[in-house]
């Protein structure tokens, strides 16, 4: 028997993109992700417990990429993904950054900067810096790395870092305006979705992604921070023309905060109705705020030089094919893994002369 198509949705699956009654499925994928975040808080210290942590959250992107599958579906309602997404940042929110420290350096050069110092001239290890290790930030000194590179942070981010620097807590402090940026730019990048017409359960893989709240609101990774106006630009590029030099603006906030937007600003200009306009309105601002830190450090920071030649970069597959191929070296002798591993080697010295001494002879 033939019955209407909208009495059959009401009585069945939700058509997709609009949301249905909640189930037992839809209920489990929602929840799982929450017990897990609150479970990972228990655990606390992560890197002492490591199989504990990949356990939670491998059931945690098993929820994720099941909730996506459900919601692209039934449909789900932004009031459930923001809701789940404020509450999962606020369980990870008390998690000690243990997995890495670069917090500690943000803090540190937000200290110098609040000082009137310049982090961008002076290295932690500066003698001059020496008077501000005084008292609580002796910890933050002591549980960072590189001390002897200045910062490579771009001048939004450092005024992020020194108006926590200045307030009680610092560290929290500095989660909390954080995790709140950050907030923000969920809810643009869900308006986005809508501009665009795309379906909203899309969002769902970064609002709820295991690795995005962990680090964003458990380690105090600064590229969370990025996320809104990156996302304010794509909606501002999406609307009339007259919004044009408002995303150019807003890329160059983003570029202020992490500098890797800056790759895509030709992208961008190609794809907005006015290229000229974007392109002025964002170089603008990044002109104006890169003149005086050139000035300062007499051409580009040292920092973001050091940084350039002499990091690791794709960390997780350089290291172990590192380590692979050096084991293959002591027990076989191959000449094939000797030259990869004086490659790498050289990769790994910066091509700095003195630090040629790591090759195999």
């Amino acid at each position: 028997m033939l019955i209407p198509a909208s009495f059959a949705r009401r009585g069945g699956e939700s058509s997709p993109g609009s949301p249905g009654s909640p189930d037992v499925t839809t209920l489990a994928v929602t929840l799982i992700p929450l017990l897990c975040a609150f479970a990972l808080t228990l655990v606390g210290a992560l890197e002492e417990r490591p199989w504990s942590f990949y356990a939670l959250v491998g059931i945690w992107s098993g929820a994720l990429v099941a909730a996506a599958v459900r919601f692209r579906r039934r449909g789900v309602t932004t009031v459930t993904l923001l809701g789940v997404a404020v509450l999962l940042r606020i369980l990870l929110f008390p998690l000690p950054p243990t997995l890495s420290n670069d917090v500690y350096r943000y803090l540190w050069d937000g200290h110098v900067a609040a000082a009137g110092f310049n982090p961008y001239a002076l290295p932690p290890e500066a003698d001059l810096l020496e008077p501000l290790r005084a008292g609580p930030w002796q910890g933050v000194w002591d549980s960072m790395s590189h001390r002897d590179v200045a910062t490579v942070y771009p001048p939004l981010a450092i005024g992020l870092f020194s108006i926590a620097a200045r307030l009680p807590t610092p560290l929290y402090t500095y989660k909390l305006l954080l995790v709140l940026l950050e907030l923000l730019g969920c809810g643009l990048l869900l308006a986005v979705a809508a501009r665009w017409e795309l379906p909203r359960w899309r969002a769902l893989l970064y609002l709820w992604n295991p690795l995005v709240v962990l680090e964003v609101a458990g380690m105090g990774h600064v590229d969370g921070a990025g996320l809104a106006p990156v996302a304010a630009a794509l909606l501002r590029l999406a609307g009339r023309p007259s919004r044009v030099a408002g995303a150019g603006l807003a890329a160059a906030a983003g570029v202020l905060v992490k500098l890797v937007p800056i790759v895509l600003l030709p992208g961008w200009a190609r794809s907005s109705s006015r290229p000229l306009r974007f392109l002025v309105a964002a170089l603008l601002p990044l002109v104006a705020m890169a003149v005086p830190v050139l000035s300062w450090t007499g051409g580009v920071p040292p920092g973001l030089i050091e940084y350039g030649v002499s990091w690791e970069y794709n960390g997780p597959v350089y290291e172990p094919l590192w380590r692979l191929l050096e084991r293959a070296e002591e027990l076989y002798g191959e000449p094939w893994a000797k030259s990869f591993v004086n490659l790498i080697a050289v990769s790994r010295a910066g091509w700095r002369e003195s630090d040629f001494r790591v090759l195999i002879p």
